[in-house]
């Protein structure tokens, strides 16, 4: 059981170091002020909303062990950088509460369950 504990806290921080390179090259900051990234981890779920330059589109991105995916998940886009602000506050008091029992990825409209440790 402490290795699986261990082998869990290693794949989380490897996806943690894999979504941090992901979000830096694929959301790095332009020149313009629009453009920004901000970055929550709590209850170790890296919770990511940035501007990607390259299309002008907020996003909010979540990865967590308990979700089972190797990518991060787009769970919510935004049209302006007031609303992205408003909805990485949400997902950060989400994750503070508790984590949801599910995550829906809006790029492909599938949803993930959570998936529960033993």
């Amino acid at each position: 059981m402490i290795f699986g504990v261990v082998r869990m806290i290693v794949n989380t921080f490897k996806k943690e170091v894999l979504v941090t390179k992901l979000i830096i090259n694929l959301f790095k900051k332009n020149k313009s002020k629009s453009a920004f990234i901000l970055m929550s981890y709590v209850n170790d779920a890296s919770i990511d909303t940035c501007c990607a330059k390259f299309t002008k589109q907020y996003v909010t991105a979540i990865i967590h062990p308990a979700f089972k995916e190797e990518n991060f998940l787009i769970v919510e886009e935004y049209d302006d950088e007031i609303t992205a602000k408003t909805g990485h506050e949400k997902w950060v008091k989400t994750f503070e509460k508790w984590l949801p029992q599910e995550l829906k990825d809006v790029t492909n409209n599938k949803i993930y369950k959570r998936e529960y440790f033993e």
